[in-house]
């Protein structure tokens, strides 16, 4: 559910039990939400997978964010 690998030692959290709930029991939602909390509470940040969010979505929120993000500070105010 969790491995310490991923970038500049950031934890690796495997959501899947609370996207997939038929396939996981309520013993694994538990344990993920106790990890979760820890995580948060120890490090406070962890890449995220399981979470079916696809890889088009993601490059395409990536893109926008950055449109935002270079838009001259008048422009993002409008927002």
């Amino acid at each position: 559910m969790v491995e310490n690998n991923g970038p500049v030692g950031l934890p690796i959290i495997d959501i899947s039990s609370f996207v997939d709930r038929p396939g996981h029991t309520d013993e694994q939602r538990q344990e993920l939400a106790t990890l979760w909390d820890e995580t948060m509470t120890n490090k406070g940040f962890a890449i995220v997978v399981g979470h079916g969010v696809t890889e088009d979505l993601v490059m395409r929120l990536r893109n926008a964010s950055e449109k935002f993000f270079n838009l001259p500070q008048e422009e993002k105010e409008k927002f």
